[in-house]
């Protein structure tokens, strides 16, 4: 989400850990499947829905709550929460054992976070998305918490390193407690602010790390009792289940999504551990390689087809040209953007490691 002596970020920036060491493979297999499948979520939630319900009476109840029900079932804020989980591993798989070069690490995080943002932000406005000096054209909020993380990272990992574990998680999660006992009922994640959303999620963070080191020393001794269908199955509906009941006022999403972290940790467990012996799905694996790109472009996407009356032309061919268009418009900004930010930020890297060491 990068290689050549770092790691991936994952927020969702497509790559992979490298080898610390040289002890372990280049590549975790699963991420990117993983990070495709999450993107894709977040697309869907924002507005590019199959359209299983369309033209159904608006005025039937039943319909009515059933395709509110449908589109409750694409949880946007689990998946980022899903992306916080996998940003924590990939940040911390190389530097389990490896020194941690703090000013190659840091340049290295804000060119590949940072400039793929900065140039979607310029698209939003052109495209006339937003008004200038906002940000309301791109989910930007969990930008900033991954810059949060990224900065206290080399502060918490000599205790990592340590195996305090069960400290920093403590602190981690009363901290967060702290943050969410300010009210139950915040319908989103988003909705303490930046440093609080970003305190609200660094226990997932902290989770993803967690098993970065599981999966570095004890891969193989995994095996979880529950079908991967089946884990699947219970965090799909999880998703439904924690945005409906925001949304009807009785528990924000802060509460829940912090609740079922777990869950996350065990399906990407698993997944991971799956796909070390199984071939991955390709389609899924390449949309994960450029699944940040599809995290900053999708809405300002979304936004222009909604000018075009797509809707005359059927819902399933409207529906087509959404998805095609994201993709589509997302990957040729990976190409052209993302892509070379991790070119730069190796050559950066290149140039300031040499000096670091002096």
């Amino acid at each position: 989400m990068a290689a050549n002596g770092e790691a991936a970020f994952v927020n969702p920036v497509p790559s992979v850990p490298p080898a610390a060491e040289g002890t372990r493979s280049r590549r975790v297999a699963g991420l990117d499947p993983i990070r495709g499948v999450l993107a894709l979520i977040v697309m869907l939630h924002h507005g590019a829905l199959p359209p299983v319900m369309y033209g159904y009476d608006a005025t039937h109840a039943v319909l009515r709550k059933l395709n509110i029900l449908f589109a409750w079932s694409w949880n946007g804020q689990l998946a980022v929460v899903g992306f916080f989980l996998i940003s924590g591993f990939c940040i911390h798989y190389p530097y389990i054992r490896r020194p941690l070069p703090l000013a190659a690490f840091y340049l290295n995080r804000i060119i590949r976070l940072a400039l793929p943002a900065a140039v979607a932000i310029v698209i939003t406005w052109l495209a006339r998305q937003r008004q200038p000096f906002q940000l309301d054209g791109i989910p930007i909020w969990s930008l900033w918490s991954e810059l949060i993380y990224y900065a206290i990272y080399p502060f918490v990992l000599p205790l990592l390193r340590q195996g305090r574990w069960k400290l920093v998680l403590t602190v981690a999660y009363v901290l967060a407690g702290c943050v969410l006992l300010r009210t139950a009922v915040h319908i989103r994640y988003t909705d303490f602010g930046v440093i609080g959303t970003a305190i609200v999620g660094f226990p997932v963070w902290l989770l993803g790390a967690r098993l970065a080191e599981e999966i570095f020393h004890h891969r193989d001794k995994f095996r979880f009792p529950i079908k991967i269908s089946l884990l699947r199955g219970a965090l799909f509906g999880v998703g439904g289940v924690t945005l409906a009941i925001a949304y009807w006022g009785l528990v924000g999403l802060g509460w829940t999504l912090t609740a079922v972290s777990p869950l996350i940790y065990f399906w990407v467990r698993e997944e991971i551990v799956r796909y070390g012996t199984l071939p991955e799905p390709r389609w899924l694996a390449v949309v994960g390689q450029f699944s940040y790109s599809i995290y900053l472009m999708h809405l300002v996407i979304l936004g222009c087809l909604e000018r075009f009356p797509l809707e005359m032309l059927g819902g399933n061919l409207a529906w087509a040209i959404q998805v095609a268009a994201v993709l589509g418009g997302s990957y040729l900004f990976y190409c052209l953007v993302e892509r070379p930010s991790h070119q730069l930020s190796r050559r950066a890297m290149a140039w300031i490691g040499p000096a670091e060491k002096r």
